[in-house]
């Protein structure tokens, strides 16, 4: 291990670049160099989309992926409200909703709505019929007229799939590897570091206030994996 040489006349005892620890030949260089070229927003908005899950399914990639409200979607106040959209009974074959009055809601509308990122969803709009004087209306909608929503078919589908492999064994062992890969670091930092809010403003000084953070997590961990290694 080598250490940075120190002058008493340098003002700070840091490099004023964390770049200057790492030799020019790092491979590190080269993998960070590579990351400041993706765009990942892209990625970053079609997590658990409509958009991410066609690709998936294009390139027979099986989508251990959560899509929003999932965690939600378990409770079972959720699961078991009748007003709810994603609960309401729909029929494929005379393409309709039922409202929790038994009323059909009939296939009013579809269209075609583009992204952000460019990817084209088909909306399907369904609205109900004799809301007025409806005993349930003030728990079902709070609409002025009748009821009406909005559903993408297709990302439904993916949602369902995705929530049975989610839900399954294999699926269960991918989240549960998830909080013990990704979250305890963070855990770590916020608990035992107590480290709850950063102390320098813009991004330049924050990224190197979180790299000393980082750098201190992996030193502890160096230094625990050789107390493991030795007691063997």
């Amino acid at each position: 291990m080598s250490f940075k040489k120190y002058d008493q006349s340098q003002l700070s005892l840091l490099p004023p670049s964390l770049e200057e620890l790492i030799p020019a030949a790092d491979p590190v260089r080269v993998v960070n160099a590579v990351v400041d070229r993706l765009n990942l927003k892209g990625i970053e908005k079609s997590y658990g989309s409509e958009e991410n899950y066609e690709f998936a399914e294009e390139n027979h990639i099986t989508p251990f992926v959560k899509y929003n409200y999932f965690h939600k979607e378990q409770k079972r106040k959720l699961r078991e409200d009748p007003f709810r959209r994603e609960n309401l009974h729909y029929d494929s074959e005379r393409e309709c909703y039922f409202c929790p009055m038994g009323q059909r809601m009939e296939r009013v509308s579809e269209s075609r709505e583009e992204t952000a990122n460019g990817f084209m969803q088909t909306i399907t709009r369904y609205r109900a019929h004799r809301c007025a004087g409806c005993p349930l209306r003030g728990m079902c909608h709070k609409a002025a007229g009748e009821r009406v929503i909005a559903v993408n078919h297709n990302l439904e589908r993916h949602k369902a799939r995705v929530r049975g492999l989610l839900t399954s064994p294999e699926g269960l062992a991918h989240r549960s590897a998830r909080p013990a890969q990704v979250e305890q670091a963070f855990a770590n930092l916020k608990a035992n570091k107590a480290f709850r809010r950063f102390l320098c403003r813009g991004l330049e000084k924050v990224g190197t206030e979180f790299g000393l953070l980082v750098i201190a997590h992996n030193i502890s961990k160096m230094a625990l994996s050789k107390m493991v290694l030795a007691k063997v």
